[in-house]
């Protein structure tokens, strides 16, 4: 009879090893798929979050090179190297983007500047 309680006990522990390895195959198999299924989520997010900074970054040198150019090139009609100037600059910082939108930065900026005197 102590045999048989031994053989028992011994079948109870290999099964419940068996639903262990079954339980922890089955949460890896769903965790990976929910790693697999958000990557390009994460990835759009950390995207847009460097669009943003770029954007922000964009905007704070076109503001101080606009200050800069007012400095430089002091007198009336000097609009033209003023702002050849700040797209020369904003490209030598490496901001690649097109003239358009180089132009929007350099204006609001210059905005502000005359905004605030």
């Amino acid at each position: 009879m102590r045999r048989n309680q031994t053989s028992m006990m011994k079948e109870d522990t290999k099964m419940a090893i068996d639903i262990t390895k079954l339980i922890l195959g089955i949460l890896e198999l769903v965790v990976s798929g929910t790693i697999i299924y958000l990557i390009p989520f994460v990835k759009q997010f950390i995207k847009s979050k460097l669009t943003e900074r770029q954007y922000s970054d964009l905007e704070y040198f076109s503001s101080i090179l606009v200050d800069a150019a007012e400095q430089k090139y002091v007198g009336s009609k000097m609009g033209k190297e003023k702002k050849e100037y700040v797209l020369n600059q904003l490209r030598e910082k490496g901001f690649a983007v097109d003239e358009a939108e180089l132009d929007a930065f350099i204006e609001a900026a210059v905005k502000r500047l005359k905004d605030a005197a």
